[in-house]
């Protein structure tokens, strides 16, 4: 029963059948490629994947940014705790070591910002040696120590120059020693 039809449509005042014109559209229907489509259509694959590998790689180098700093974030936060949690920290502080206190042969090491005693201990045998004088008293300026006298000794007055020796004034004999070194030339 499902023969087909022509629209006809009849006019009663014809006797002649009236025939409409095709109708066009478009649809969606299968197109099968040819060579030169499939060719096109590879090099967008192709550039599509490259773009996706960037893409890709671009996340991953931000995902590695983001977490270290995060991770850098988290760093600090567990610094901080642990300070508060704790109520202290190590800091260079300013100190002052006193010998033979509190007796002889003992040092005390004081803080200088709270002057609370940090340590007490015993001297070593170098800190127990007591240490020469380097000026005397009277002078400006320091002494050479004479190890088996014990007493300064006077520092030396005539200077060596690559044409002899000099002396000053202060040793006396400046005059004497210049009219010699005058002589031998």
């Amino acid at each position: 029963m499902s023969k087909k039809t022509k629209n006809v449509s009849k006019d009663k005042s014809a006797s002649k059948p009236v025939v409409r014109p095709p109708k066009k559209g478009e649809r969606q229907l299968r197109v099968e490629f040819t060579e030169k489509e499939i060719l096109e259509q590879a090099k967008k694959l192709a550039e599509a994947n490259a773009e996706l590998s960037r893409a890709e790689n671009n996340k991953k180098s931000v995902t590695s940014q983001l977490k270290a700093d995060c991770d850098s974030i988290s760093s600090r936060i567990a610094v901080l705790s642990g300070k508060i949690n704790d109520g202290f920290e190590y800091r260079q502080v300013n100190v002052e070591t006193t010998f033979d206190d509190p007796k002889r042969g003992m040092k005390t090491t004081r803080r200088l910002d709270t002057n609370e005693t940090v340590e007490c201990e015993t001297m070593t045998g170098a800190e127990m040696q007591e240490e020469l004088p380097l000026t005397t008293s009277g002078s400006s300026g320091a002494a050479v120590i004479s190890i088996t006298t014990g007493k300064p000794e006077r520092p030396p007055l005539r200077t060596v120059t690559g044409s002899g020796v000099v002396a000053t004034e202060e040793d006396g004999e400046g005059e004497d020693l210049q009219n010699e070194d005058d002589s031998k030339t």
